[in-house]
């Protein structure tokens, strides 16, 4: 009996598996999580808000934005009003 040589062949090349950095997104989750969860699959949930975090504090913050020019607004607005009324 003979024993079957091996082919030896180049070598396979290897894929380099350097550690991502994932975005945590804490407080985004949480509200996500604290809105939604109520009376529903916890885990359907639970995946939705670990996707949806960083879209869900996008939308936040504009909002926050908005709400700050409209108080500015407001401000303004008392400011010209006290002005033109005597007190």
């Amino acid at each position: 009996m003979t024993k079957k040589k091996k082919k030896i062949g180049q070598p396979a090349e290897r894929k380099l598996n350097l550690p991502t950095k994932k975005v945590k997104n804490a407080p985004g989750y949480y509200l996500c999580m604290g809105d939604n969860c109520h009376g529903k699959n916890i885990t359907q949930v639970a995946q939705k808000c670990k996707s949806n975090a960083p879209n869900l504090m996008v939308q936040k913050t504009k909002k926050i934005k908005e709400l700050a020019q409209a108080a500015k607004i407001i401000g303004k607005f008392a400011q010209d009003l006290e002005k033109v009324l005597p007190r």
